[in-house]
């Protein structure tokens, strides 16, 4: 089993690396980035060891990451992935709720293809995305009690009911994120 905690000072590298290519804007970086090369080329650089091995779930992550990066690179601090989800469904006229839930019921294999269609219509409305956090909580994704798909959940929840979306109720059984202890 990986120790995924030793890899976000790594992941927050990663974004990093990512937001200074971005700024570049060249089309061959943007090609790159849709391609997961240059996921490949930042791990081929920070080599652990001498055979540059990294276990798959971390360059898959990273490859995965680049692809979605290169849809959306609105950069937002802080935020939840389900707040700004919470956020989309105000500003579209789109079932964001139906499209969340088939991501949060999705395993990490088909991630991809719930993620890219939320992230390009954040893009469209401008929504940032806090990227190291994103692929931190995808990288404890397939994780036994799927605590990062219940906060995802209660953060839509709890931000349309803040905003006073009369459907927005909390379901019933939902974890807190301060029940598990980690920030929100």
């Amino acid at each position: 089993m990986l120790n995924s905690i030793e890899w976000h000072p790594l992941i927050n590298e990663y974004v990093s690396h990512l937001y200074r290519l971005s700024y570049q804007n060249n089309r061959q970086v943007s090609a790159q980035m849709r391609d997961g090369y240059i996921a490949i080329q930042f791990l081929a650089s920070r080599a652990i060891d001498d055979t540059g091995a990294y276990p798959s779930q971390i360059r898959d992550l990273l490859v995965m990451g680049c692809q979605l990066f290169s849809y959306h690179a609105m950069k937002a601090d802080n935020i939840s992935f389900g707040t700004n989800c919470g956020r989309l469904q105000i500003a579209s006229k789109f079932s964001i709720e139906r499209r969340l839930m088939a991501l949060v019921a999705s395993d990490m294999t088909n991630l991809h293809y719930h993620l890219q269609p939320l992230l390009v219509l954040m893009a469209q409305h401008r929504i940032g995305i806090d990227w190291s956090r994103l692929l931190i909580n995808l990288l404890h994704w397939d994780e036994k009690y799927q605590i990062i798909q219940e906060c995802w959940l209660k953060d839509y929840y709890l931000f349309l009911y803040a905003v006073g979306e009369k459907r927005a109720t909390v379901p019933t059984g939902t974890v807190m994120m301060q029940d598990v202890g980690a920030p929100s």
